[in-house]
């Protein structure tokens, strides 16, 4: 049975030149593999990316939720701000406000519980989720 978990992972494309330049990001997966929500933006390696998610479950409880509406579609959003610090957001936008708050519902209380892997490094030497 599949279950909710962090992934910090390199985002393809967050750095231009080769795909190993890209910066690493986490993401909040559910059981059914979709993206509950995810980091403002990258870091400058995985052990900053690692630290945010760590901060971000410590914190979860001090977190304060902003809805908001994309310029160009309409869509909601939501993002977290822990200290006038954003330090979580929507992975994609919603038609629909209840939508839009049934999933900042869901990322909120799957952040606690969510699995979290110990770092540890690949045959390459990079750090890596095990």
């Amino acid at each position: 049975m599949a279950h909710t978990r962090f992934h910090v992972a390199p985002v393809p494309g967050a750095v231009g030149g080769p795909a190993s330049a890209a910066l690493p990001a986490w993401r909040l997966v559910g059981g059914n593999n979709r993206v509950l929500g995810r980091a403002p933006g990258c870091f400058v390696d995985f052990e900053t990316g690692y630290a945010a998610v760590l901060f971000l479950r410590e914190r979860i409880a001090d977190a304060v939720p902003v809805l908001g509406v994309a310029a160009d579609t309409g869509g909601r959003t939501w993002r977290l701000e822990i200290g006038e610090v954003v330090v979580a957001r929507s992975s994609r936008t919603y038609l629909r406000g209840r939508e839009n708050l049934y999933n900042l519902a869901h990322f909120l209380d799957s952040v606690p519980l969510a699995e979290l892997p110990a770092p540890t490094r690949d045959e390459r030497g990079r750090v890596c989720l095990a």
